[in-house]
């Protein structure tokens, strides 16, 4: 592996999906390749910057005079099968988080429309009564 010296390293972080080609960390690197104000990227793997699409990017900071550095090429002894599968995980697995994720958000906004409606009901307080019932 060779080694990479840099004069200034400017880290992006982005919590989310590597399908998702809105991240405001991606953008911002976009943003400035398209100004001439970076010459490098390092990534870990390819699969940081994209899930898919990584050809465009790479021609997109190549046309910006821009090299992209990726530290750990192992990912290219993958047979094509092996490829596949990775991107088929990675789909199923961003489309389940974004399931859980409307699944929770729904979950929120039910529980805070109960409490809205539990404030506005006059004389009711958070009470439980316990009944006897016999047989």
């Amino acid at each position: 592996m060779e080694k990479l010296h840099f004069s200034s390293i400017v880290t992006f972080s982005d919590v989310g999906s590597g399908l998702n080609d809105k991240r405001k960390g991606l953008l911002k690197l976009m943003d400035l390749a398209k100004k001439g104000e970076i010459t490098d990227v390092a990534i870990r793997y390819r699969d940081r910057l994209t899930r898919f699409g990584y050809g465009y990017l790479e021609e997109y900071f190549k046309s910006h005079n821009v090299t992209i550095h990726v530290l750990d090429e192992k990912e290219n002894t993958k047979s094509i099968q092996e490829e596949l599968a990775d991107d088929l995980i990675g789909i199923i697995t961003s489309f389940s988080g974004k399931l859980y994720g409307l699944r929770s958000k729904k979950h929120k906004e039910l529980q805070k429309t109960v409490e809205e409606e539990i404030i506005r009901v006059p004389n009711v307080q958070n009470k439980t009564s316990e009944h006897e019932c016999s047989e």
